[in-house]
């Protein structure tokens, strides 16, 4: 009875090792074949530069997709007006929510605008604008809505409606807005448009 329990031990415990080596060497080969599927960094860099020239990236969005804003990124917005050729130029600071941006993000926010330049530097955006710099303007309660008119041969031709509503704006600015309120130029325009927008 002895001997059968030796002999039952003995067999238990070469099974539990062929067992153990078996899956050690199981192992080994798996994790040598995953080191295969990931290469070191060494292999990566030498991999990358022995890709073949089709591989390579040729599309020019693609190749501004891999640069991206960052803070110190400079922003100039460029105004150009067709019938003077004239263009002026702003520059702002990149606001915060559009830092670390592809390009492709940047056009989808400016949709009214063309990119002329984007990277990691500077974006410059560019609007064209189908007036004169010198255009006499009017803004004024319109059904209810600001405004826009211009001046062509004393006559009053619409140009824009805004989305603001007249009885948002204080008492004042809508009697003011009720006898029209005349702006030179296209510059001046865009501040006071932009102070009944925000």
């Amino acid at each position: 009875m002895f001997d059968k329990k030796i002999t039952f031990l003995l067999s238990a415990s070469l099974v539990i090792t062929a067992g153990l080596y078996s899956g050690y060497y199981f192992y080994n080969k798996e994790i040598n074949r995953s080191d295969d599927k990931n290469p070191s960094e060494n292999n990566i860099s030498y991999n990358v530069q022995a890709a073949p020239e089709k591989s390579k990236i040729t599309n020019y969005t693609d190749k501004a997709d891999l640069n991206k804003t960052s803070k110190d990124t400079k922003m100039i917005y460029e105004y150009r007006y067709t019938q003077d050729g004239i263009t002026r130029r702003k520059e702002k600071t990149l606001p915060p929510e559009l830092i670390n941006k592809t390009r492709s993000v940047i056009e989808n926010v400016f949709d009214e605008w063309s990119i002329v330049t984007f990277s990691n530097d500077e974006i410059v955006l560019r609007k064209e604008i189908f007036d004169s710099e010198s255009t006499d303007y009017i803004i004024k309660d319109y059904n209810g809505i600001v405004t826009v008119f211009y001046n062509v041969d004393n006559e009053e031709k619409l140009k824009e409606y805004t989305k603001t509503y007249i009885s948002s704006l204080p008492k004042d600015e809508q009697e003011l807005l009720k006898k029209g309120i005349k702006i030179k130029g296209n510059k001046n325009l865009l501040k006071i448009l932009q102070d009944y927008e925000s």
